[in-house]
């Protein structure tokens, strides 16, 4: 077991070092710019939300209000890595950066529990090298965030369900509550993997031991978001998609309606 242990652990360490080898490599090589409208409302909710919580920017704020179709964890890291960058453009990179490297441990953890150590070694090769990752990783966008959440929830509820494993029974809900608030289609994946892990796994023991702290994470997350959107858009919607529907839908109802 111990020398699994260190295996694991001198194969990690050698592929972070190459992943983050090739994303600065790619960082150098490629100019970065603020190519699309996303990236923009990314940067400008970043730097509102800081402004929210009091986060230093060390920049003029934006004019406006928080954007309500925005899930507010990838632009709130954004913000608060913004304090030692040079700006809020560059701490949503760090965010990216961090992330995209770090996906590789979950990719890594969940091949060799599936597959075996050489499996292993192969998939966090291809993520440490992986283009479009790293494209991603020096970018401002969501997408190496989501990943990530992603990547680690899958492991950690695949640990909880079908290992038993106790220490990752809070893992698996909160990175699918990361993915919730990072990314709307994270909503359909936060209450789907719990219905596909018990389908999965349902001869292997009672479900609750894992169930039962997922569904209070999953609730407390769509609480916090309700609360969160009924704050900066006035619809209690836990999903910033709908969020953002039902505030156009008002809005052209109040547009519609006949003076008087």
């Amino acid at each position: 077991m111990g020398g699994d242990t260190r295996a694991t652990g001198r194969d990690l360490a050698a592929l972070l070092l190459l992943a983050l080898g090739f994303r600065l490599l790619f960082l150098v090589a490629t100019p970065r710019v603020l190519d699309n409208a996303d990236a923009v409302h990314y940067a400008e909710t970043a730097a509102r939300l800081g402004a929210a919580f009091g986060i230093g920017l060390g920049a003029p704020i934006p004019e406006g209000d928080i954007n309500p179709k925005i899930p507010v964890l990838y632009p709130l890291l954004g913000a608060v890595a913004s304090t030692a960058a040079p700006d809020v453009e560059w701490g949503c990179r760090a965010v990216s950066f961090l992330a995209s490297v770090l996906t590789l441990i979950p990719v890594y953890l969940l091949a060799r529990n599936l597959h075996g150590r050489r499996a292993a070694v192969i998939g966090g090769t291809i993520v440490a090298l992986w283009p479009w990752l790293a494209d991603y990783a020096c970018a401002v966008t969501t997408e190496a965030t989501g990943v990530l959440w992603w990547l680690v929830g899958v492991w950690a509820l695949l640990r909880a369900a079908r290992d038993g494993d106790p220490r990752t029974r809070w893992t698996a809900p909160l990175a699918f509550a990361a993915l919730h608030f990072t990314r709307p289609e994270g909503t359909v994946l936060l209450l789907a993997a719990p219905a596909a892990a018990w389908w999965c796994f349902r001869k292997r023991g009672p479900a609750y031991p894992w169930l039962v702290p997922y569904a209070v994470a999953a609730l407390a997350a769509l609480g916090a978001s309700a609360f969160y959107n009924r704050a900066v858009a006035g619809a209690a919607s836990a999903n910033a998609a709908a969020t953002a529907s039902a505030v156009s839908w008002r809005r052209a109802i109040v547009t519609a309606r006949p003076p008087g």
